[in-house]
């Protein structure tokens, strides 16, 4: 992935999952990082019924509430500072 120029890095993008008709998942991103061929996207907003749906596909994949809560507080402190 070539290098991203200024207005690249700082355009807002728009994720949306289609889980099932009409259920979705949407969220705006921007451009956190870039190594190689790979980005990473840091979510700039999400609407309370998506979030809702995030963390309930979350808990159903990971069968463990307790695992989800430490994983989703791990994530709300990114990034992790040593």
């Amino acid at each position: 992935m070539p290098p991203l120029g200024d207005e690249e890095a700082e355009k807002i993008y728009s994720l949306t999952l289609d889980l099932s008709e009409p259920v979705q998942i949407t969220m705006a991103l921007t451009v956190a990082e870039v190594v190689g061929s790979t980005a990473g996207f840091k979510c700039e907003h999400i609407d309370m019924d998506s979030i809702t749906r995030l963390r309930r596909l979350l808990e159903l994949n990971l069968g463990d509430s307790e695992l989800l809560k430490r994983d989703l507080s791990a994530l709300a402190e990114w990034p992790i500072k040593l």
